[in-house]
């Protein structure tokens, strides 16, 4: 295929602009303010949940009235076993989510994992508590 010969004095086309919309700068406070709850979470985590797991105990609690067959099993089971290690994780997730958002590092991926933290809290423990199940949901909406 050949080339099209340029014309001397002819302009090149402009790319085309992007399509208006939000302007990003808008969602600012909201990541900002996301960022900040996440930090916030995670950061109260490194007390006494950590150090006297009490993952294992909110498990426990959790169990017996869930009602999705999945979670209960797992919170009976391999939760009970894994406990530590999940509180340790969820703790430190949730403080680098935090960081992530408030600084505008990854956002969108920050957000995907941070709504999946939400989405397996409200499975396994959003029955227990209708002002947990609102939080989370809330949480999701603005995620």
């Amino acid at each position: 295929m050949q080339a099209m010969p340029t014309v001397p004095g002819a302009k090149a086309a402009a790319p085309k602009a992007a399509p208006a919309g939000v302007p990003l700068w808008h969602l600012l406070p909201l990541r900002v303010y996301l960022g900040y709850a996440f930090l916030k979470a995670g950061l109260a985590m490194q007390g006494a949940f950590l150090v006297e797991n009490q993952l294992r105990g909110l498990f426990a609690q959790w169990a017996p009235g869930n009602p999705h067959p999945i979670a209960r099993t797992f919170l009976d089971g391999r939760g009970q076993l894994w406990s530590e290690l999940i509180a340790y994780g969820v703790a430190y997730a949730a403080m680098i989510i935090g960081i992530a958002l408030t600084a505008g590092l990854f956002t969108r991926g920050t957000a995907l994992v941070a709504s999946l933290l939400v989405c397996a809290t409200l499975a396994l423990g959003g029955h227990t508590d209708p002002g947990l199940m609102a939080r989370g949901q809330l949480m999701l909406v603005a995620l």
